[in-house]
């Protein structure tokens, strides 16, 4: 049976979802941005995670982070829309760009949690109001976690427009991915994708190339975005020895997704996307929603050990 323990973090709440008889287990604090601070299935921690609070609301490195109203990069936070200039505040110094949207800090609340033999499932909102100038238009975000011993971990994240005008959309989760250890043992296998060529300041120069990798990661360096070929399914493979994760994404709804190991190496992320590196210029795959309408889609993992 699944149990919900409740407990301080700092200023914030830590939601602790449980079932002692299977190892599987959600962690988050659903008054910060509704992060997940921890998913674990099968006894296994699968997720690299802040240590405290204050790593928590430093959002070093965005761990586990929902990337709303656009993943990725924006290039030097600038964007037009509907004949209007915007600018998004510089918070990546590397490229000098803005990244990652702005409701991984948002306040958050629970709207239901649903707990028994089998499964559990929370669902969080995070409401906007549309006070920030770079971005003045009001949506709300809703977020469904569920954990069960059949699926796994799978995650549902929905916007709908708040406001009375058409807004860009985009949307993403920036989960970092451990299963002990260092990235460098294990193993990737990705299916074939195209890679998202970009210039200096990490913004896609309109070109694709091939790739694919099923191996050692051993000391392969990688921050990129990949295209999805298939739009069904995308499935990837992170194995160690005899623990195995399976990543997947509707490729429907997150026709992309980013590869990238922090230079510690101990995790690796997996990063689906709606849309393309700055979207709200290039429009690739920028999702327009009208006046009361929704936009959702699914994604999640599942581990196990082979004997």
């Amino acid at each position: 049976m699944y149990q919900l323990k409740a407990k301080p973090f700092g200023k914030f709440k830590k939601y602790h979802i449980f079932n002692a008889s299977t190892g599987n287990e959600i962690i988050l604090t659903p008054e910060f941005g509704a992060t997940i601070l921890q998913v674990q299935l099968k006894g296994q921690p699968l997720l690299d995670t802040y240590p405290d609070p204050e790593a928590l609301e430093s959002l070093s490195w965005a761990r586990n982070s929902i990337l709303i109203p656009y993943p990725n990069r924006i290039r030097d936070g600038k964007y037009s829309w509907k004949g209007n200039a915007y600018n998004f505040p510089i918070n990546n110094k590397a490229t000098a760009n803005s990244i990652h949207g702005f409701i991984r800090n948002q306040p958050s609340s629970v709207e239901s949690v649903d707990l028994s033999e089998d499964y559990a499932q929370i669902v969080c909102s995070i409401p906007y109001d549309g006070n920030l100038d770079a971005y003045p238009w009001p949506f709300t975000v809703t977020i469904t976690y569920t954990i069960s011993e059949e699926q796994g971990f799978e995650m549902e994240m929905m916007v709908e427009n708040a406001g009375a005008n058409e807004i860009p959309m985009g949307m993403g989760w920036h989960p970092y991915f451990t299963i002990g250890g260092k990235a460098n043992e294990w193993e990737l296998s990705i299916p074939g994708s195209k890679k998202v060529e970009v210039d200096e300041k990490m913004i896609p120069t309109g070109q694709l190339s091939d790739f694919e990798w099923d191996g050692p990661i051993g000391d392969l360096k990688i921050d990129t975005c990949f295209f999805v070929k298939s739009k069904e399914l995308l499935e990837v493979n992170l194995s160690a020895g005899d623990k195995k994760l399976l990543y997947w994404q509707d490729g429907h709804v997150w026709p992309f997704y980013q590869l990238f190991i922090p230079p510690d190496r101990h995790c690796i992320a997996i990063e689906p996307m709606t849309c393309n590196v700055d979207a709200f210029n290039n429009k690739d795959h920028l999702k327009i929603l009208g006046p009361g309408a929704t936009f959702k889609g699914k994604f999640g993992f599942s581990f196990e050990k082979i004997s």
